[in-house]
Protein backbone atom coordinates (compact mmCIF):
# COMPACT_ATOMS: atom_id res chain seq x y z
CA UNK A 1 0.00 0.00 0.00
CA UNK A 2 3.16 2.44 0.73
CA UNK A 3 4.48 1.48 -2.40
CA UNK A 4 1.47 2.18 -4.81
CA UNK A 5 0.71 5.66 -2.58
CA UNK A 6 4.62 6.28 -3.57
CA UNK A 7 3.17 5.26 -7.06
CA UNK A 8 0.78 7.45 -6.91
CA UNK A 9 2.29 10.75 -6.02
CA UNK A 10 4.93 10.56 -8.34
CA UNK A 11 2.17 10.40 -11.24
CA UNK A 12 0.50 13.29 -9.27
CA UNK A 13 3.86 15.07 -9.58
CA UNK A 14 3.44 14.67 -13.03
CA UNK A 15 0.20 16.04 -13.58
CA UNK A 16 1.13 19.15 -11.06
CA UNK A 17 4.26 19.36 -13.34
CA UNK A 18 2.13 19.83 -16.28
CA UNK A 19 -0.06 22.03 -15.35
CA UNK A 20 2.20 24.85 -14.11
CA UNK A 21 4.37 24.24 -17.19
CA UNK A 22 1.87 25.03 -19.63
CA UNK A 23 0.21 27.57 -17.94
CA UNK A 24 3.98 29.52 -18.05
CA UNK A 25 3.78 28.27 -21.57
CA UNK A 26 -0.07 29.61 -22.21
CA UNK A 27 1.10 32.90 -20.49
CA UNK A 28 4.21 33.72 -22.53
CA UNK A 29 1.85 33.26 -25.68
CA UNK A 30 -0.20 35.79 -24.46
CA UNK A 31 -2.76 34.68 -21.95
CA UNK A 32 -3.80 36.69 -19.45
CA UNK A 33 -6.75 36.97 -16.85
CA UNK A 34 -9.84 38.80 -18.02
CA UNK A 35 -11.32 40.31 -15.62
CA UNK A 36 -12.92 43.01 -17.98
CA UNK A 37 -16.55 41.74 -17.63
CA UNK A 38 -16.80 42.64 -14.17
CA UNK A 39 -18.85 46.25 -14.95
CA UNK A 40 -20.91 44.44 -17.77
CA UNK A 41 -21.62 40.81 -17.21
CA UNK A 42 -25.40 40.97 -16.84
CA UNK A 43 -24.96 38.34 -13.79
CA UNK A 44 -22.89 40.84 -11.94
CA UNK A 45 -23.91 43.27 -9.63
CA UNK A 46 -22.83 46.30 -10.16
CA UNK A 47 -18.66 46.64 -8.64
CA UNK A 48 -19.80 49.75 -6.71
CA UNK A 49 -22.39 47.87 -4.60
CA UNK A 50 -20.29 45.10 -4.42
CA UNK A 51 -17.51 46.79 -2.59
CA UNK A 52 -19.78 49.06 -0.29
CA UNK A 53 -23.07 47.52 0.04
CA UNK A 54 -22.40 44.14 -0.48
CA UNK A 55 -24.75 42.00 1.84
CA UNK A 56 -28.13 44.56 1.09
CA UNK A 57 -27.16 43.28 -2.43
CA UNK A 58 -27.38 40.27 -2.41
CA UNK A 59 -30.41 40.19 -0.58
CA UNK A 60 -32.54 41.54 -2.82
CA UNK A 61 -30.44 39.88 -6.00
CA UNK A 62 -33.76 38.40 -7.76
CA UNK A 63 -32.17 37.53 -11.26
CA UNK A 64 -29.30 35.00 -10.43
CA UNK A 65 -28.28 32.79 -6.80
CA UNK A 66 -26.22 35.14 -4.79
CA UNK A 67 -23.06 32.62 -4.03
CA UNK A 68 -20.49 33.76 -7.17
CA UNK A 69 -21.18 37.98 -6.51
CA UNK A 70 -20.54 37.10 -3.38
CA UNK A 71 -17.03 35.54 -4.34
CA UNK A 72 -16.50 38.55 -6.62
CA UNK A 73 -17.57 41.14 -3.37
CA UNK A 74 -15.14 39.03 -1.05
CA UNK A 75 -12.47 40.09 -3.51
CA UNK A 76 -13.20 43.07 -4.29
CA UNK A 77 -13.18 43.86 -0.33
CA UNK A 78 -10.05 41.90 0.47
CA UNK A 79 -8.07 43.31 -2.14
CA UNK A 80 -9.11 46.34 -3.51
CA UNK A 81 -6.20 48.08 -5.28
CA UNK A 82 -5.11 44.16 -6.52
CA UNK A 83 -8.61 42.46 -7.47
CA UNK A 84 -7.01 40.86 -10.53
CA UNK A 85 -3.69 39.22 -9.23
CA UNK A 86 -6.43 37.98 -6.42
CA UNK A 87 -8.96 36.23 -9.40
CA UNK A 88 -6.14 35.00 -11.75
CA UNK A 89 -4.53 33.30 -8.03
CA UNK A 90 -7.84 32.02 -7.27
CA UNK A 91 -8.55 30.75 -10.56
CA UNK A 92 -5.27 29.07 -11.02
CA UNK A 93 -6.06 27.24 -7.68
CA UNK A 94 -9.62 26.58 -9.16
CA UNK A 95 -7.41 25.00 -11.59
CA UNK A 96 -5.10 22.99 -9.53
CA UNK A 97 -7.67 21.40 -7.52
CA UNK A 98 -9.78 20.52 -10.15
CA UNK A 99 -6.79 18.66 -11.67
CA UNK A 100 -6.37 16.93 -8.39
CA UNK A 101 -9.76 16.22 -8.35
CA UNK A 102 -10.25 14.55 -12.09
CA UNK A 103 -7.39 12.56 -10.84
CA UNK A 104 -8.23 11.50 -7.37
CA UNK A 105 -11.80 10.30 -8.69
CA UNK A 106 -10.18 8.14 -11.79
CA UNK A 107 -7.83 6.51 -9.41
CA UNK A 108 -10.75 5.50 -6.62
CA UNK A 109 -12.48 3.89 -9.44
CA UNK A 110 -9.97 1.56 -10.88
CA UNK A 111 -8.55 3.68 -13.42
CA UNK A 112 -4.76 2.89 -13.54
CA UNK A 113 -2.36 5.94 -12.70
CA UNK A 114 -0.95 6.23 -15.71
CA UNK A 115 -4.09 6.61 -17.77
CA UNK A 116 -5.47 8.72 -14.83
CA UNK A 117 -2.67 11.15 -15.47
CA UNK A 118 -2.87 11.00 -19.37
CA UNK A 119 -6.70 11.70 -18.89
CA UNK A 120 -6.16 14.57 -16.68
CA UNK A 121 -3.02 16.32 -18.23
CA UNK A 122 -5.64 16.45 -21.68
CA UNK A 123 -7.96 17.84 -19.50
CA UNK A 124 -5.84 20.33 -17.85
CA UNK A 125 -4.47 21.60 -21.70
CA UNK A 126 -7.39 21.30 -23.57
CA UNK A 127 -7.62 24.91 -24.62
CA UNK A 128 -11.17 25.40 -23.39
CA UNK A 129 -9.99 24.54 -19.41
CA UNK A 130 -7.07 27.23 -20.12
CA UNK A 131 -9.47 29.73 -21.45
CA UNK A 132 -12.29 29.15 -18.62
CA UNK A 133 -9.74 29.69 -15.91
CA UNK A 134 -8.80 32.94 -17.54
CA UNK A 135 -12.12 34.40 -17.57
CA UNK A 136 -13.99 35.65 -15.14
CA UNK A 137 -17.16 33.77 -14.91
CA UNK A 138 -18.74 30.86 -12.31
CA UNK A 139 -18.18 28.07 -15.11
CA UNK A 140 -14.66 27.01 -14.23
CA UNK A 141 -16.48 27.37 -10.11
CA UNK A 142 -19.30 25.31 -11.20
CA UNK A 143 -16.77 22.51 -12.84
CA UNK A 144 -14.88 22.27 -9.51
CA UNK A 145 -17.56 22.18 -7.14
CA UNK A 146 -19.12 19.35 -9.53
CA UNK A 147 -16.02 17.53 -9.35
CA UNK A 148 -15.45 18.27 -5.38
CA UNK A 149 -19.16 17.04 -4.87
CA UNK A 150 -18.27 13.68 -6.59
CA UNK A 151 -15.25 13.26 -4.71
CA UNK A 152 -17.16 13.71 -1.18
CA UNK A 153 -19.77 11.20 -2.50
CA UNK A 154 -17.33 8.46 -2.97
CA UNK A 155 -15.91 8.89 0.51
CA UNK A 156 -19.69 8.31 2.12
CA UNK A 157 -20.16 5.33 -0.05
CA UNK A 158 -17.58 4.16 1.21
CA UNK A 159 -16.76 5.20 4.63
CA UNK A 160 -20.37 6.45 5.46
CA UNK A 161 -18.67 9.50 7.82
CA UNK A 162 -20.86 12.49 8.44
CA UNK A 163 -18.10 14.81 7.21
CA UNK A 164 -18.06 13.42 3.50
CA UNK A 165 -21.84 13.21 3.47
CA UNK A 166 -22.06 17.06 4.85
CA UNK A 167 -19.17 18.20 2.47
CA UNK A 168 -20.63 16.54 -0.52
CA UNK A 169 -23.94 17.69 -0.11
CA UNK A 170 -23.16 21.32 1.10
CA UNK A 171 -20.98 21.49 -2.34
CA UNK A 172 -24.23 20.51 -4.09
CA UNK A 173 -26.02 23.66 -2.33
CA UNK A 174 -23.40 26.24 -3.11
CA UNK A 175 -23.92 24.86 -7.35
CA UNK A 176 -27.98 25.51 -6.45
CA UNK A 177 -26.63 29.18 -4.74
CA UNK A 178 -23.93 29.84 -7.88
CA UNK A 179 -26.31 28.96 -10.89
CA UNK A 180 -30.24 28.56 -11.70
CA UNK A 181 -29.62 25.70 -13.80
CA UNK A 182 -28.97 23.79 -10.79
CA UNK A 183 -32.79 23.47 -9.32
CA UNK A 184 -33.92 22.61 -5.68
CA UNK A 185 -35.44 19.21 -7.53
CA UNK A 186 -31.81 18.41 -8.87
CA UNK A 187 -30.48 19.00 -5.18
CA UNK A 188 -32.78 16.35 -4.11
CA UNK A 189 -32.67 13.46 -6.44
CA UNK A 190 -29.10 12.76 -4.49
CA UNK A 191 -29.99 12.14 -1.12
CA UNK A 192 -33.14 10.58 -2.36
CA UNK A 193 -30.73 7.91 -4.63
CA UNK A 194 -28.81 7.85 -1.40
CA UNK A 195 -32.42 6.83 0.99
CA UNK A 196 -33.44 4.35 -1.79
CA UNK A 197 -29.72 2.70 -2.01
CA UNK A 198 -28.83 2.53 0.87
CA UNK A 199 -31.55 2.09 3.72
CA UNK A 200 -28.98 1.00 6.92
CA UNK A 201 -27.90 4.77 6.25
CA UNK A 202 -31.19 6.72 6.18
CA UNK A 203 -30.92 8.54 9.54
CA UNK A 204 -28.01 9.64 8.51
CA UNK A 205 -28.62 10.52 4.91
CA UNK A 206 -31.55 13.21 6.53
CA UNK A 207 -28.29 14.10 8.65
CA UNK A 208 -25.87 15.47 6.62
CA UNK A 209 -28.45 16.60 3.67
CA UNK A 210 -30.59 18.23 5.96
CA UNK A 211 -28.48 22.20 6.63
CA UNK A 212 -27.62 21.79 3.02
CA UNK A 213 -31.04 21.29 1.66
CA UNK A 214 -32.40 24.47 3.78
CA UNK A 215 -29.45 26.40 2.66
CA UNK A 216 -30.66 25.88 -0.96
CA UNK A 217 -34.30 26.00 -0.04
CA UNK A 218 -33.52 29.43 1.59
CA UNK A 219 -32.86 31.31 -1.73
CA UNK A 220 -35.98 29.86 -2.92
CA UNK A 221 -38.18 31.54 0.42
CA UNK A 222 -36.24 34.78 0.42
CA UNK A 223 -37.11 35.24 -3.78
CA UNK A 224 -40.80 34.02 -2.53
CA UNK A 225 -41.23 35.70 -0.02
CA UNK A 226 -39.52 39.39 -1.22
CA UNK A 227 -40.84 39.07 -5.40
CA UNK A 228 -44.17 36.28 -5.22
CA UNK A 229 -41.70 33.94 -7.43
CA UNK A 230 -40.24 30.82 -5.75
CA UNK A 231 -37.38 30.83 -7.78
CA UNK A 232 -33.86 30.99 -8.11
CA UNK A 233 -33.63 33.12 -10.84
CA UNK A 234 -36.56 35.74 -12.14
CA UNK A 235 -34.76 34.95 -16.33
CA UNK A 236 -36.89 32.11 -17.21
CA UNK A 237 -39.21 33.82 -19.53
CA UNK A 238 -36.39 35.58 -21.29
CA UNK A 239 -34.34 32.69 -21.47
CA UNK A 240 -37.41 30.53 -22.74
CA UNK A 241 -38.55 33.23 -25.16
CA UNK A 242 -35.01 33.13 -26.74
CA UNK A 243 -35.53 29.11 -27.40
CA UNK A 244 -39.41 29.62 -28.73
CA UNK A 245 -40.76 33.02 -29.75
CA UNK A 246 -38.20 34.04 -30.86
CA UNK A 247 -37.43 31.46 -32.98
CA UNK A 248 -40.30 31.79 -35.25
CA UNK A 249 -40.70 34.91 -37.91
CA UNK A 250 -40.89 38.55 -36.93
CA UNK A 251 -44.05 38.54 -39.14
CA UNK A 252 -45.64 35.62 -37.53
CA UNK A 253 -45.25 37.65 -34.34
CA UNK A 254 -46.69 40.51 -35.37
CA UNK A 255 -49.63 38.27 -36.86
CA UNK A 256 -49.99 37.10 -33.47
CA UNK A 257 -49.52 40.58 -31.86
CA UNK A 258 -52.24 41.66 -33.97
CA UNK A 259 -54.97 38.71 -33.59
CA UNK A 260 -54.58 39.47 -30.21
CA UNK A 261 -52.80 36.27 -28.92
CA UNK A 262 -49.47 37.56 -27.37
CA UNK A 263 -48.31 40.33 -25.93
CA UNK A 264 -46.79 43.22 -27.82
CA UNK A 265 -43.62 42.37 -25.56
CA UNK A 266 -42.48 39.88 -28.10
CA UNK A 267 -42.03 42.28 -30.55
CA UNK A 268 -39.49 44.24 -28.44
CA UNK A 269 -35.89 41.88 -28.54
CA UNK A 270 -34.59 40.47 -25.01
CA UNK A 271 -32.68 41.79 -22.90
CA UNK A 272 -32.87 45.33 -23.40
CA UNK A 273 -32.22 48.15 -21.03
CA UNK A 274 -35.72 49.57 -19.52
CA UNK A 275 -36.59 52.13 -21.49
CA UNK A 276 -37.59 49.19 -24.23
CA UNK A 277 -39.91 48.18 -22.26
CA UNK A 278 -41.53 51.25 -20.93
CA UNK A 279 -45.32 51.09 -22.11
CA UNK A 280 -45.36 47.26 -21.84
CA UNK A 281 -45.50 47.14 -18.57
CA UNK A 282 -47.27 48.53 -15.71
CA UNK A 283 -45.52 51.46 -13.69
CA UNK A 284 -43.29 50.90 -10.95
CA UNK A 285 -42.42 52.43 -7.54
CA UNK A 286 -38.84 53.07 -6.43
CA UNK A 287 -37.82 50.75 -3.26
CA UNK A 288 -35.08 52.59 -2.04
CA UNK A 289 -33.10 49.36 -2.29
CA UNK A 290 -30.36 50.41 -5.01
CA UNK A 291 -29.68 46.76 -6.75
CA UNK A 292 -33.41 47.10 -7.51
CA UNK A 293 -33.95 50.53 -8.49
CA UNK A 294 -30.79 51.66 -10.55
CA UNK A 295 -31.44 51.31 -14.48
CA UNK A 296 -27.54 51.47 -14.83
CA UNK A 297 -24.76 50.62 -12.65
CA UNK A 298 -22.18 53.20 -11.69
CA UNK A 299 -20.37 51.59 -14.81
CA UNK A 300 -22.62 53.49 -17.28
CA UNK A 301 -24.04 49.25 -18.52
CA UNK A 302 -27.74 47.81 -17.73
CA UNK A 303 -28.66 46.70 -14.41
CA UNK A 304 -30.42 43.18 -15.29
CA UNK A 305 -31.61 43.04 -11.43
CA UNK A 306 -34.08 46.15 -11.82
CA UNK A 307 -37.11 45.64 -10.00
CA UNK A 308 -39.16 46.21 -13.45
CA UNK A 309 -37.40 42.79 -14.83
CA UNK A 310 -39.80 40.73 -12.67
CA UNK A 311 -42.68 41.55 -14.77
CA UNK A 312 -40.85 42.02 -17.84
CA UNK A 313 -39.73 37.99 -17.54
CA UNK A 314 -43.26 36.93 -16.52
CA UNK A 315 -45.07 38.63 -19.57
CA UNK A 316 -42.69 36.89 -21.78
CA UNK A 317 -42.88 33.30 -20.38
CA UNK A 318 -46.47 33.80 -20.70
CA UNK A 319 -45.93 35.01 -24.14
CA UNK A 320 -43.41 31.90 -24.50
CA UNK A 321 -45.98 29.21 -23.18
CA UNK A 322 -48.85 30.52 -25.69
CA UNK A 323 -46.08 30.31 -28.61
CA UNK A 324 -44.87 26.73 -27.71
CA UNK A 325 -48.73 25.62 -27.77
CA UNK A 326 -48.79 27.51 -31.12
CA UNK A 327 -45.84 26.46 -32.81
CA UNK A 328 -44.32 23.23 -30.68
CA UNK A 329 -41.94 23.36 -33.96
CA UNK A 330 -40.41 26.86 -33.12
CA UNK A 331 -39.56 24.91 -30.13
CA UNK A 332 -37.78 21.60 -31.84
CA UNK A 333 -36.26 23.81 -33.94
CA UNK A 334 -34.84 26.27 -30.75
CA UNK A 335 -33.45 22.55 -29.17
CA UNK A 336 -31.53 21.85 -33.08
CA UNK A 337 -29.87 25.29 -32.39
CA UNK A 338 -29.58 24.46 -28.87
CA UNK A 339 -27.60 20.72 -28.98
CA UNK A 340 -26.19 22.26 -32.41
CA UNK A 341 -24.21 25.02 -30.50
CA UNK A 342 -24.11 22.17 -27.38
CA UNK A 343 -21.45 20.41 -29.47
CA UNK A 344 -19.05 22.92 -30.63
CA UNK A 345 -15.94 23.03 -28.75
CA UNK A 346 -16.08 24.63 -25.43
CA UNK A 347 -13.17 27.36 -26.39
CA UNK A 348 -15.64 28.25 -29.29
CA UNK A 349 -17.63 30.70 -26.61
CA UNK A 350 -17.80 34.24 -27.52
CA UNK A 351 -16.47 36.57 -24.21
CA UNK A 352 -13.30 33.75 -24.72
CA UNK A 353 -12.46 35.70 -28.27
CA UNK A 354 -9.59 37.81 -27.13
CA UNK A 355 -7.84 34.88 -25.22
CA UNK A 356 -8.69 32.76 -27.65
CA UNK A 357 -6.84 34.95 -30.56
CA UNK A 358 -3.36 34.15 -29.27
CA UNK A 359 -3.44 30.07 -29.47
CA UNK A 360 -5.72 29.70 -32.05
CA UNK A 361 -3.34 27.57 -33.90
CA UNK A 362 -3.05 25.49 -31.19
CA UNK A 363 -6.69 25.43 -29.96
CA UNK A 364 -7.43 24.61 -34.08
CA UNK A 365 -5.35 21.64 -34.21
CA UNK A 366 -6.58 20.56 -30.62
CA UNK A 367 -10.18 20.50 -31.65
CA UNK A 368 -9.01 19.31 -34.79
CA UNK A 369 -7.32 16.45 -33.25
CA UNK A 370 -8.98 15.73 -30.01
CA UNK A 371 -12.61 16.81 -30.79
CA UNK A 372 -12.87 15.87 -34.43
CA UNK A 373 -14.11 19.70 -35.42
CA UNK A 374 -13.17 19.69 -39.19
CA UNK A 375 -13.68 23.39 -39.87
CA UNK A 376 -13.53 26.10 -37.16
CA UNK A 377 -15.17 29.25 -38.50
CA UNK A 378 -16.33 32.61 -36.27
CA UNK A 379 -19.32 32.79 -34.90
CA UNK A 380 -20.52 35.66 -37.29
CA UNK A 381 -19.74 33.16 -40.19
CA UNK A 382 -21.03 30.70 -38.62
CA UNK A 383 -24.70 32.20 -37.92
CA UNK A 384 -24.72 32.61 -41.92
CA UNK A 385 -23.15 29.23 -42.86
CA UNK A 386 -25.94 26.35 -44.35
CA UNK A 387 -26.43 22.93 -42.68
CA UNK A 388 -23.65 21.41 -44.24
CA UNK A 389 -20.93 23.78 -43.54
CA UNK A 390 -22.64 24.13 -39.72
CA UNK A 391 -22.36 20.23 -39.33
CA UNK A 392 -18.45 20.43 -39.97
CA UNK A 393 -18.01 22.89 -36.93
CA UNK A 394 -19.14 20.75 -34.47
CA UNK A 395 -17.51 18.17 -32.71
CA UNK A 396 -17.45 14.89 -34.12
CA UNK A 397 -15.55 12.65 -31.66
CA UNK A 398 -17.45 14.27 -29.02
CA UNK A 399 -21.20 13.90 -30.44
CA UNK A 400 -19.98 9.77 -30.77
CA UNK A 401 -18.29 9.83 -27.75
CA UNK A 402 -21.12 11.44 -25.99
CA UNK A 403 -23.73 9.54 -27.09
CA UNK A 404 -21.70 6.34 -26.34
CA UNK A 405 -20.78 6.62 -22.91
CA UNK A 406 -24.64 8.12 -22.09
CA UNK A 407 -25.38 4.32 -22.76
CA UNK A 408 -22.06 3.05 -21.19
CA UNK A 409 -22.72 4.89 -18.26
CA UNK A 410 -26.58 3.49 -17.89
CA UNK A 411 -24.93 -0.28 -18.36
CA UNK A 412 -22.18 0.23 -16.07
CA UNK A 413 -25.23 1.07 -13.41
CA UNK A 414 -27.48 -1.49 -14.49
CA UNK A 415 -24.48 -4.24 -14.44
CA UNK A 416 -23.22 -2.95 -11.10
CA UNK A 417 -26.69 -2.90 -8.87
CA UNK A 418 -27.28 -6.01 -10.42
CA UNK A 419 -24.49 -7.52 -8.64
CA UNK A 420 -25.78 -6.13 -5.34
CA UNK A 421 -22.27 -4.66 -4.22
CA UNK A 422 -21.90 -4.26 -0.44
CA UNK A 423 -21.65 -0.26 -0.19
CA UNK A 424 -23.04 0.02 -4.10
CA UNK A 425 -19.59 2.48 -4.31
CA UNK A 426 -19.15 1.60 -7.97
CA UNK A 427 -22.29 1.80 -9.70
CA UNK A 428 -23.52 4.83 -6.75
CA UNK A 429 -20.68 6.62 -8.18
CA UNK A 430 -20.91 6.09 -11.51
CA UNK A 431 -25.07 7.08 -11.01
CA UNK A 432 -23.61 10.11 -9.76
CA UNK A 433 -21.83 11.64 -12.79
CA UNK A 434 -24.56 9.83 -15.44
CA UNK A 435 -27.47 11.73 -13.56
CA UNK A 436 -25.55 15.33 -14.01
CA UNK A 437 -24.42 14.55 -17.22
CA UNK A 438 -28.00 13.72 -17.85
CA UNK A 439 -29.79 16.32 -16.45
CA UNK A 440 -26.95 19.45 -17.83
CA UNK A 441 -27.94 18.19 -21.44
CA UNK A 442 -31.30 17.72 -21.35
CA UNK A 443 -32.51 20.71 -18.53
CA UNK A 444 -29.16 23.12 -19.79
CA UNK A 445 -30.38 22.78 -23.27
CA UNK A 446 -34.32 22.74 -22.74
CA UNK A 447 -34.20 26.55 -21.70
CA UNK A 448 -31.34 27.99 -23.27
CA UNK A 449 -29.83 28.68 -26.54
CA UNK A 450 -26.67 30.08 -27.74
CA UNK A 451 -24.20 29.58 -25.19
CA UNK A 452 -24.98 25.91 -24.64
CA UNK A 453 -21.35 24.50 -25.11
CA UNK A 454 -19.94 26.68 -22.40
CA UNK A 455 -22.99 24.87 -19.96
CA UNK A 456 -21.41 21.15 -21.47
CA UNK A 457 -17.89 22.16 -19.78
CA UNK A 458 -19.43 21.79 -17.02
CA UNK A 459 -19.42 17.95 -17.30
CA UNK A 460 -16.49 17.04 -19.82
CA UNK A 461 -14.79 16.00 -16.59
CA UNK A 462 -17.52 13.40 -15.72
CA UNK A 463 -16.90 11.85 -19.51
CA UNK A 464 -13.08 11.92 -19.31
CA UNK A 465 -14.08 9.47 -15.98
CA UNK A 466 -15.59 7.52 -18.14
CA UNK A 467 -13.90 7.40 -21.02
CA UNK A 468 -11.20 6.79 -17.87
CA UNK A 469 -13.08 3.52 -16.83
CA UNK A 470 -13.93 2.28 -20.37
CA UNK A 471 -10.41 2.14 -21.45
CA UNK A 472 -9.35 0.28 -18.33
CA UNK A 473 -12.07 -2.38 -18.73
CA UNK A 474 -11.34 -2.88 -22.42
CA UNK A 475 -7.34 -3.11 -21.82
CA UNK A 476 -7.90 -5.42 -19.07
CA UNK A 477 -10.28 -8.02 -21.67
CA UNK A 478 -7.78 -7.42 -24.22
CA UNK A 479 -4.59 -8.76 -21.52
CA UNK A 480 -7.25 -11.36 -20.12
CA UNK A 481 -7.92 -12.58 -23.77
CA UNK A 482 -4.31 -12.51 -25.06
CA UNK A 483 -2.90 -14.34 -21.83
CA UNK A 484 -0.86 -10.72 -20.52
CA UNK A 485 -0.66 -10.28 -16.77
Amino acid sequence: MGLERTQRRKYLSVVLLAFLTSRVLFYWSGIRFDDRSLPWHWQFIDPYLLKTNLLESLYYLHSQPPFFNFFLGLILKLFPHDATLAFTFSYWMFGLTLGYSLFWIMTRLGVSDWLSMLLTILFIINPASVLFENYLFYTYLETLLLCLAAIFWMGFLKTGTFRDGFLCFLLLALLVLTRSLFHLLWFLVFPVVLLLAQSEKRKKVVLVSLFPFLLAFSLYAKNGMLFGEFVSSSWLGMSFSKITTHKIAAEERQRLVTEGMVSPLVLVPLFRPIKAYRGFIPPWTPTGIAVLDQEKKSTGFTNYNHIAYLEISKKYLKDALTVLHIHPEAFLKGQLHSYFYYFLPASDYVFLEDNRTHIRTYDRIFNLLVHGQYLMDDQPRLKEAGLGRKLLNISFFMVLGYSFFIFYGLFLIIRGLKRKPKDGFFPLTILFLWLNILYVTLVGNAFEVGENNRFRFLIDPFFIILLGVFLTYRFKVFKESNGLK
